[in-house]
């Protein structure tokens, strides 16, 4: 059975076929890269570049790379950006968030903190001070590259 579908390029229909008719299951992801975990099972390698200053914004990063981490993926999340200010911010246990910021950092996701973004934020003490490690290695920034390399899909927020 095949249905129709105006594309936002074209007014004319066009057929679109179902997974029996192709042979390609339309539901099944893609883009998912896997490695061999030390077990010899598969597992998903995944990088969050959370940018964001937004505090919603960075709760779903959070809440993102947890859920992932229960899935079985190898997670790690990099904080970069405004999202710096937040390191700060959300230590505060009266803020909106600050409850899913613990969690999270009891699991120990965040990878590393960007060194330029968080001297321009001002945030350099809070970062030691939690113990954090920097990421400089692209002129002060972390390198997307490097992760890349080492077989992690990027996911920004």
């Amino acid at each position: 059975m095949s249905r129709g579908r105006t594309s936002k390029y074209s007014r004319r229909a066009e057929p679109v076929k179902e997974p029996a008719e192709t042979g390609v299951d339309c539901c099944r992801p893609t883009g998912i890269l896997l490695c061999k975990s030390d077990e010899g099972t598969n597992v998903k390698k995944t990088v969050v570049f959370a940018f964001s200053g937004d505090p919603a914004c960075f709760a779903h990063a959070m809440l993102n790379a947890m859920e992932m981490k229960d899935r079985g993926y190898d997670i790690k999340v990099v904080v970069e950006g405004d999202a710096t200010k937040l390191l700060s911010l959300l230590r505060n246990e009266t803020k909106p968030f600050a409850d899913v910021y613990r969690r999270f950092r009891e699991r120990s996701l965040i990878d590393s903190v960007c060194r330029a973004c968080a001297t321009k934020n001002g945030v350099v003490p809070v970062i030691i001070e939690q113990g954090l490690k920097f990421g400089d290695d692209m002129a002060g920034h972390p390198s997307m590259a490097a992760y890349m390399e080492q077989g992690y899909e990027v996911v920004t927020f």
